[in-house]
Formats: structure tokens, sequence, C-alpha cells
């Protein structure tokens, strides 16, 4: 699986739910390091970084994280349909993965 099949069923399956989802598309005019995609689900805000197995994040995505985080929202790095629905929807069955930032 790419990184950009993930994306789409991550948005698919997320918006099946009544989430509001975005991808954010880098450019100049961005700030470096946003989450892959940007969501809103019953109030809470999202940032989730999307990465196949081996992968990691950069510095400046772990920063912007870490701002996220301490202006109240979430952030999480995401390699799976399951866990993101884990991570947004309250009530999914699966466990929520470790990594997850509060």
């Amino acid at each position: 699986m790419t990184e950009a099949r993930l994306s789409r069923s991550v948005q698919d399956a997320l918006r099946q739910h009544g989430a509001f989802v975005f991808k954010v598309h880098g450019s100049e005019y961005m700030i470096a390091g946003l989450p892959d995609l940007i969501v809103c689900y019953q109030g809470q805000f999202f940032g989730l970084e999307l990465k196949l197995p081996g992968n990691k994040t950069s510095p400046r995505q772990e920063y912007i994280g870490e701002k996220i985080q301490l202006a109240g929202g979430q952030w999480a790095i995401v390699h799976s349909v399951a866990e993101a629905l884990s991570i947004v929807l309250p009530d999914f069955p699966a466990e929520r993965p470790s990594h997850i930032r509060q």
C-alpha cells in the first residue's frame, strides 16, 4: 500500500462516520511539518500523520505535533485505517495505539 492510498482510505472511513477531514497538500505557502490529515469530530481537533511501516516522522513534524498538543488538539502517527478510527472515534472497538499523543 502507498501512503496516498492509505490517505484516501483513512479519509473515506472517517467521513463515513461523520468526521470532517481534509488532506494537507504541502507547498511553499504552507507551514512545514503539518500533519497529513486534519480532522474534526464531535468538537475535537486531530492532526494525523500517516506513515507506512518503517517510515519515521521528521523533527519538524514532531515539533508541529507538540504545538498541536499544547493548543489542546490531538496528534498521532497512523499506520492503518483501523488505527485512525480508534484514535478519532471514541467508541471504535479497536485499542488505542500506544503512540497516540494527547
